[in-house]
């Protein structure tokens, strides 16, 4: 949703948003950019730039609440090691040694720098 908001307030800005008697902060801002030299109208700037960036801020906190909120991952329901990858568990996965006996984890092998 922040995403889509900023979009708009970007095309609106650079003109090519909603149309002139249709409201929004691009066009706010692009209207007072006219006159940015004036000392008077840098609040028209200002103003609509400060409510956008709330706005895009509100909704990604309300995202981010959401969104650990339904996460079956932070409530404990999943094992986190379910979603390693395959090269993952081979690196983690302990390898039977030759001799026989107990397993050895397995090493982690570095690629040489040339």
């Amino acid at each position: 949703m922040a995403s889509a908001i900023l979009l708009e307030s970007a095309l609106s800005f650079l003109g090519f948003g909603a149309p002139e008697p249709t409201a929004s902060w691009g066009l706010l801002m692009a209207d007072g950019f006219q006159d940015i030299l004036d000392p008077a109208a840098r609040p028209l700037v200002l103003a609509p730039g400060l409510l956008l960036f709330a706005a895009v801020t509100a909704f990604n906190l309300i995202g981010d609440g959401v969104r650990e909120a339904l996460d079956p991952r932070a409530q404990g329901a999943l094992d986190p090691s379910a979603f390693m990858t395959s090269a993952q568990n081979r690196v983690m996965s302990p390898t039977p040694s030759p001799e026989g006996g107990e397993a050895r984890p397995a090493e982690a092998k570095v690629p040489e720098v040339k």
